[in-house]
C-alpha cells in the first residue's frame, strides 16, 4: 500500500459510516468524491479503500453501489482542485535581515 494510499485510508476511518435511510448515499458518495479527487486515487485503490470503508457501512453496500458511487465521483464537476488533500502547500518564508547580526563578529 502506497503512503498516499494509507493517508486516504486514515481519513476516510475518521469519516461517519454510511447508514442507509441516513444519508447514508450522500456519505458513501462524499467518501468516493473524497477518495478520486481529495486524494487523486486511481479506480482500483479507491475501491481498495471504499471497500474498507464500507466494512464499517449499515448494511454495507454492494460491490456494484461502490463502483457506481466512485464513477459517479470521477464524473462530477468538483470545485476543489485535483489532489487538494495531498498537495503540499509552500513553506513560509521570512526574509531576516542579518546585516545587524553580522556587524557583531567584524
Amino acid at each position: 500500500m502506497s503512503g498516499v494510499i494509507k493517508l486516504a485510508s486514515r481519513y476516510v476511518q475518521k469519516m461517519p459510516e454510511a447508514i442507509s435511510g441516513e444519508g447514508g448515499h450522500n456519505r458513501l458518495y462524499r467518501v468516493a468524491c473524497i477518495l478520486v479527487n481529495g486524494f487523486s486515487l486511481n479506480d482500483e485503490d479507491a475501491l481498495e479503500v471504499l471497500r474498507e470503508y464500507n466494512e464499517r457501512c449499515i448494511p454495507e453496500w454492494t460491490e456494484k453501489e461502490l463502483i457506481h458511487k466512485l464513477d459517479s465521483a470521477r464524473k462530477a464537476n468538483h470545485r476543489y482542485p485535483e489532489g487538494y488533500l495531498i498537495k503540499k502547500k509552500k513553506p513560509i518564508v521570512h526574509k531576516l535581515d542579518v546585516s545587524r547580526f553580522l556587524k557583531r563578529y567584524e
